[in-house]
């Protein structure tokens, strides 16, 4: 979570529930302007996030997304089977849902907070 005047500050706490039941807490916990989401396993490296505050702060942007698809994104550790089913779960959801995106089933995104507070209301 951070704002325009403050360090990042990063929360670890165990929550028992789904992934929503853990999101909504931590929008609860978020006392800055945007909220960083990303997967725990490290599937997205947080190397990347001052270039995700960079580009928001470059546009305005309500979301910034991350890829691993795409420029220099990849995927480490991964074995064979979930590299095709990630890929085609992409497929499938950019067929069915007719975006261009290249990761829709990635979650490494920073997020306006009022935008994803919106989100999960709506």
């Amino acid at each position: 979570f951070f704002n325009d005047t403050a360090t990042p500050e990063i929360y670890t706490e165990q929550i028992v529930g789904s992934v929503r039941c853990v999101q909504e807490t931590g929008l609860k916990l978020c006392t800055g302007d945007f909220v960083i989401i990303m997967d725990a396993d490290f599937s997205h490296h947080p190397k990347y996030i001052p270039q995700f505050i960079k580009k928001q702060k470059e546009t305005d942007a309500d979301i910034v997304t991350g890829t691993r698809y795409a420029g220099s994104g990849g995927v480490y550790g991964w074995n064979l089977f979930r590299k095709l089913t990630s890929r085609g779960a992409n497929f499938l959801a950019s067929t069915v849902l007719g975006q261009k995106c290249t990761d829709l089933t990635g979650s490494f995104r920073l997020y306006k907070k009022n935008v994803i507070c919106l989100l999960y209301t709506s």
